[in-house]
């Protein structure tokens, strides 16, 4: 697993981190079962504070991707069969707003936005889980 840290970037370190893990999920770099570098190698490697590593894997795991337990390895957890529940549908209608606001902002109208959405969907789909 690589991370690399951008230089200039509005998001704190360990949001950052989360979002290049999740990245790697989507794009089938990280797979289930794989394991993440230890809180304190990972923090040495970005040269930042092990607390922020230990931040960044405490969102993935409370955000279900990934296992952490005392004396052992922190793996990318499998992904589940039926994503489908009320926590996931608050968090993507949660999203969904936020991008249809910054959409609007940015001067598109919804026809725009539904024809953005519809060309990101005709993309390759992700490797994750294959």
């Amino acid at each position: 697993m690589l991370i690399v840290l951008p230089e200039a970037c509005d998001l704190p370190l360990y949001q950052q981190i989360v979002e290049a893990i999740k990245e790697q999920l989507f794009t089938g770099a990280l797979r289930p079962g794989d394991e993440l570098p230890p809180v304190r190698l990972l923090a040495e490697s970005l040269g930042i504070n092990l607390h922020t590593v230990r931040h960044a894997y405490q969102i993935l795991s409370a955000e279900g991707l990934i296992v952490m337990g005392l004396g052992r390895r922190t793996r990318i957890r499998s992904r589940p069969a039926s994503p489908a529940n009320k926590e996931t549908e608050e968090l993507l209608h949660r999203r969904w707003k936020e991008l249809e606001r910054d959409a609007y902002l940015r001067g598109l109208d919804r026809e725009q936005l539904t024809n953005f959405v519809q060309a990101m969907l005709q993309q390759k789909e992700p490797e994750y889980g294959r």
